[in-house]
């Protein structure tokens, strides 16, 4: 039987059955592979029904997909419609034979074996409704109870939010859940614990090892580890008021993907838990509002408390640095703790503020270059598994700041487009610097969709990546580590590939023309940043 699977959505590729466990299921007992055999290996997230041509354009990717045949009497139809399926990644192909098709031509099969997509028919007459209905089974089976208990937990978490002591009934009910311990670590404040004595010593112990560690603490979202036996689920959590603390939880080995499922419920509703009286001070003057006007250059205008928050007896620093930072995959302003952290960890003073969905860092007076490329480094280290994007200014004149962002911007831009190899730094990206001398009012828009028009209107007509697969082909030496890096098959690659050539001509890859897609593609991150990254004022407006 295929393994059984639980958490639908944070099923990973290994969890899921495969194309070729699957063909062992009653329902599948008639089905002969006819074609794309490499492929059986793939996973199976789902299946659908569907007889139209372009029925790729309304799939995911990882769907075993059933048909009659219909609409595919002529070779450019079923040429057509294997491309598109191998391109949004499908695990397999099943048509019944008979009505439409009596038998499956041959230039299917050999595209098929090209595509490495498996192609199964069906000799006699199925129900593709008892297809469907086995295939979910063995999916979903173990699913459901567990999603009705998350679901009552969540509504259960959301009845606390009004309690006197709402952070203590929250972890008494994630212990309850889980039947073992619970523990929240405000930082700055005193533990929450919940649970069996015996467990909570082993989890205070790892909890308390993971503060200790900005790297370890950034790790989002849930992350669930063996520790001394046990398995420990952790989880960061950034409140109403500023606050900040470590949300942990053991369990028993084998139920870490729920543990993992009920923390992340249980850190939504500590994030929501309302400030009352009593809670403590404030926290400092917003450092979000402070960071945009002092890179506006609006220093001058600040009150004294302001300058006391950043500067030496009042005076301003004399020169500073500026680090924008994007994490790849998840949200970046979970790292905003442990980046304070990694400043403290290194001696030097900083002040770190939301930039839209980036995080802002700008290091005042620091002690040497040696010590900013260290804080480079760590910085790097923080997203754990999650890839951190930086870019770097300038060390410049306290009177320069506007400057400085303008720099930091282009450095984490190059950063991004580059996968991040170039450097953090601004004044190490050689001629790249040339993108930050453009005139104000210089239109990019326009000169990105000069040389990528066709290609950005068919991702947003057919809802593929030929985009993202041109930036990666053009930053790879080689087609494997192209498909290697956007996932797919080389078969795949190659089919795209020659989409890409059919809409930007033969002779995309040619030397002049490759540079100016990579700055095109520059310009496109470009936009991107400035669109994603600004800093929200006092008003509530953005900058």
């Amino acid at each position: 039987m295929p393994r059984q699977v639980i958490g639908l959505s944070e099923m990973r590729p290994s969890d899921l059955p495969t194309l070729r466990e699957l063909l062992r299921l009653p329902a599948l007992q008639g089905a002969e592979v006819l074609a794309g055999r490499q492929g059986l290996d793939e996973p199976v997230r789902w299946v659908h029904v569907g007889e139209i041509p372009d029925i790729a354009r309304y799939l995911r990717g990882q769907e075993l997909v059933l048909s009659t045949g219909v609409g595919l009497h002529q070779p450019q139809e079923r040429r057509r419609y294997l491309e598109r399926l191998a391109e949004c990644g499908v695990a397999g192909v099943c048509i019944e034979l008979g009505r439409y098709l009596r038998r499956i031509p041959d230039d299917m099969l050999k595209l098929a074996d090209r595509l490495e997509l498996p192609l199964i028919a069906f000799a006699q007459p199925v129900r593709f409704v008892d297809i469907t209905r086995d295939v979910h089974a063995v999916i979903l089976q173990g699913e459901k109870q567990i999603l009705r208990s998350l679901q009552q937990l969540a509504e259960d978490l959301r009845h606390l939010l009004g309690s006197p002591q709402a952070e203590a009934d929250i972890l008494a009910l994630l212990s309850r859940w889980l039947g073992d311990a619970a523990l929240f670590l405000p930082i700055g404040a005193e533990p929450i614990r919940s649970g069996p004595p015996e467990r909570l010593g082993v989890l205070e112990a790892r909890a308390a090892e993971l503060l200790r560690s900005p790297q370890a603490v950034s790790a989002m979202p849930a992350e669930t580890a063996l520790f001394d036996g046990i398995a420990i689920a952790s989880r960061l959590v950034l409140q109403q008021d500023g606050r900040s603390g470590l949300l942990a939880a053991s369990c028993r080995p084998g139920e870490d993907i729920a543990a993992a499922m009920a923390l992340e419920l249980a850190a939504a509703a500590l994030a929501q838990v309302p400030r009352t009286r009593g809670q403590g001070p404030l926290p400092p003057p917003d450092d979000d509002i402070l960071l945009a006007r002092l890179l506006k250059g609006e220093w001058a205008t600040l009150p004294e408390t302001s300058l006391e928050r950043i500067g030496s007896s009042g005076r301003p620093p004399a020169r500073a640095m500026l680090f924008l930072l994007r994490l790849e995959g998840i949200p970046t302003l979970r790292l905003r703790p442990a980046l304070g952290g990694a400043v403290q960890q290194r001696g030097m003073h900083g002040l770190a503020g939301r930039r839209g969905e980036d995080l802002a860092l700008l290091v005042l007076d620091p002690p040497t270059r040696a010590d900013l490329r260290q804080l480079s480094a760590d910085i790097g280290r923080l997203g754990d598994t999650s890839r951190v994007f930086l870019g770097a200014s300038g060390l410049v004149p306290w009177t320069d700041l506007p400057q400085a962002l303008a720099e930091a911007h282009l450095a984490l831009t190059a950063a991004i487009w580059s996968g991040g190899t170039t450097s953090p730094f601004y004044e190490e990206l050689g001629a790249l610097r040339m993108l930050g001398s453009l005139r104000a009012d210089f239109d990019l828009r326009t000169c990105v969709e000069e040389e990528m028009g066709p290609l950005l209107a068919h991702d947003r007509r057919h809802g593929t990546e030929l985009v993202r697969t041109l930036d990666i082909l053009l930053r790879m030496d080689h087609k494997d580590a192209a498909a290697h890096e956007l996932g797919i098959r080389r078969q795949t690659l190659y089919h795209r590939i020659d989409r890409i050539a059919s809409l930007l001509g033969e002779d995309f890859l040619r030397p002049d023309r490759r540079f100016r897609l990579n700055l095109a593609m520059v310009a496109s991150r470009l936009q991107d940043t400035q669109s994603t990254g600004r800093f929200v004022t006092e008003s509530g407006e953005h900058m």
